[in-house]
């Protein structure tokens, strides 16, 4: 009965999570493009970010996230949500950068990410600025397009 009402809890964070993340999505009308600079350090973020999860420093990983997001998804669950659900992430070997933008609160970018297998996803990512830095606040992967007939 615990195994049980521990999956269903980790299944209603990882809905609250892509939830948090949708939503966050939803509300950028106001983004305008980044200039150099703060592309820069949004790009530095999540390569930070990607950086870690390459080396398994799941601290580090963890660091990147934003406050809200911290306090809305313990770290355990947050490496779990990762591991299962966004496998490019957690194993990835490169990331390729879209265009940034920001209102200078919040800034989206769109990242092509490659895992060690080869395989790949798109994500956007959603970013806050809390005291002076950039902490990632969402991640929404994109769907797959289908091909007809396939």
């Amino acid at each position: 009965m615990m195994l049980r009402t521990r999956s269903f809890l980790k299944v209603i964070i990882l809905f609250l999570y892509l939830g948090w993340a949708g939503s966050l999505h939803a509300q950028k009308p106001d983004l305008k493009i980044s200039n150099a600079s703060v592309r820069k350090e949004v790009i530095a973020v999540i390569e930070g970010q990607l950086n870690a999860f390459r080396i398994h420093d799941l601290d580090k990983a963890f660091s990147y996230a934003s406050r809200s997001l911290q306090s809305h998804l313990p770290q355990a669950v947050f490496m779990t949500v990762t591991k299962q659900n966004y496998p490019e992430i957690w194993s990835n070997k490169s990331a390729d950068f879209g265009l940034v933008k920001d209102n200078q609160l919040r800034s989206s970018i769109q990242v092509r990410v490659v895992s060690e297998d080869g395989s790949n996803a798109s994500y956007d990512y959603d970013l806050s600025y809390e005291h002076g830095v950039w902490k990632i606040e969402g991640i929404l992967r994109h769907q797959q397009k289908k091909t007809p007939g396939a």
